[in-house]
């Protein structure tokens, strides 16, 4: 079921008068446009994955009156500290991305597209009032976990995250939600509880429960998705406070003469449903003092600027004004929101 769009937009313009901020997972939204966008430029190279994030970033902030964007990319060895925990996270991921089938390059391998685009992304962005945030050491998932909790974004009452990972489903509240661009679906707590059924607070839960194959974290054991709401129906509408509420149920279940093989393996395999549950969760991430600190003062020392000059030599560089109507008027509005 799809989101009711002129409703949603109608209770955005009741806010008008409430500051809004978008958190884009960028590796996330640049690798679905880079694989979805066959966009080339006047020297005949892919184009498309940067175009593409621009062209979702600017609608966004024009539909939701975004006053400010902020962007995260991973950093540099940001996968190291959860394949210490299993080595097998994240394994082979964006490896071998595959674009549209209309684009052909003769120069350069995908790997090396991908490289070129996301550095050209950048200097885009770099050019425009938009926060770009790159920690060494940390995922994006974490940051963006830190961003929607920190006191520099006190003021924006609402926060937008905007990516197809179903992990920071678990973030989701009346003022967090998250917005999906492949399936155009914003995740509101009633949106997750529809499509799910289980409330956002215990999605983290849940997750630990089925794995995350874009991760390469697998399933725990025979309990499936039915399964967990059947022996565990707490999860559909009341917040569990930790793991061990699923432990202890399950020997009572089994205490009770309930013959399951999935609650077998929950007692005797509990540890991997643990090390599922460390690897996905986003509620107290273990980023260093010094890193959420850092966090803090970029987004304390911003300030919103943009190069319109710049930013059009390269737009007529990428030969991707075509693309565009009326690019002024896309320009400026979406300049002209977030420097105000």
């Amino acid at each position: 079921m799809t989101i009711d769009l002129s409703k949603l937009l109608n209770n955005h313009r009741s806010m008008s008068n409430e500051k809004t901020v978008l958190i884009i997972d960028g590796t996330n939204l640049f690798v679905r446009c880079f694989c979805a966008y066959p966009t080339l430029n006047t020297d005949g190279h892919t184009i498309g994955g940067a175009f593409g994030f621009l062209e979702s970033m600017f609608s966004f902030v024009k539909t939701y009156n975004i006053n400010k964007v902020i962007v995260v990319f991973d950093g540099q060895g940001g996968s190291v500290r959860r394949k210490k925990m299993y080595k097998g996270y994240k394994s082979g991921k964006h490896k071998g991305l595959k674009l549209n089938r209309l684009t052909e390059s003769k120069t350069e391998s995908t790997d090396k597209e991908s490289e070129r685009q996301i550095r050209r992304l950048i200097e885009y962005l770099n050019n425009l009032p938009v926060v770009q945030l790159i920690m060494d050491g940390v995922e994006a998932d974490d940051v963006i976990s830190i961003l929607v909790n920190s006191s520099e974004l006190d003021d924006y009452k609402y926060k937008f995250i905007m990516s197809s990972d179903k992990d920071y489903l678990q973030l989701v509240s009346e003022n967090i939600q998250v917005y999906n661009p492949t399936k155009k679906i914003m995740y509101s707590p009633k949106k997750v509880v529809e499509e799910f059924g289980i409330i956002p607070e215990n999605f983290v839960y849940y997750k630990a429960f089925i794995g995350d194959r874009s991760d390469n974290i697998p399933s725990f054991g025979s309990i499936g998705e039915k399964n967990i709401i059947k022996f565990f129906p707490e999860i559909r509408n009341i917040k569990i406070e930790d793991l061990d509420f699923f432990y202890n149920r399950a020997k009572d279940l089994i205490s009770e003469g309930k013959k399951y093989k999935g609650l077998d393996n929950l007692i005797s395999d509990f540890d991997k449903l643990e090390l599922n549950y460390k690897l996905i969760q986003l509620h107290n991430v273990d980023v260093s003092y010094h890193t959420k600190s850092a966090i803090g003062r970029i987004l304390q020392d911003f300030v919103p600027s943009s190069y319109d000059y710049e930013f059009r030599q390269m737009f007529a560089f990428d030969g991707l004004f075509s693309r565009i109507n009326d690019f002024d008027s896309w320009h400026r509005n979406f300049v002209n929101r977030l420097k105000s």
